[in-house]
């Protein structure tokens, strides 16, 4: 009984981690395809409906809290609205651009000063010259 319990809550936090990752890029890619099916003249006027609609739907569903969805909604619906932004799969870039921010591996600090340092070995040569060995 203890493994299935195990199992089942470690399929919970893989399933967790899937959607933290994958949700930004998902929501873009929605953003997308309502974008495109707004294509031409229609997203002049049903764009800012759809797009904005949808795009509080998806902040509902990420979590976003209540203050800022009604801003992200109206974002989606400008987006959606906007002429030539069909093919251009901006909410896509955006989504992935954000997880691999948030998922990247902390960058070493800058060396401040030269020299070595206490924490690294230094590397240590001897050089002579052909007239020194004689």
């Amino acid at each position: 009984m203890t493994d299935s319990g195990s199992q089942s809550a470690g399929s919970g936090d893989e399933t967790s981690s899937r959607k933290q990752i994958l949700g930004p890029v998902l929501a873009g890619l929605l953003l997308d395809l309502l974008d495109l099916a707004t294509y031409g003249p229609i997203g002049l006027w049903a764009g800012l409906l759809v797009g904005g609609l949808g795009g509080y739907l998806l902040a509902v569903s990420m979590g976003v809290p209540s203050q800022r969805r009604l801003f992200y909604a109206g974002l989606a619906g400008l987006y959606c609205m906007l002429p030539f932004t069909a093919f251009l799969p901006l909410g896509t870039l955006l989504g992935t651009l954000v997880r691999l921010r948030e998922h990247a591996p902390p960058r070493a600090p800058a060396a401040s000063a030269p020299g070595p340092k206490a924490d690294r070995p230094a590397i240590e040569a001897e050089f002579r010259s052909r007239w020194e060995d004689d």
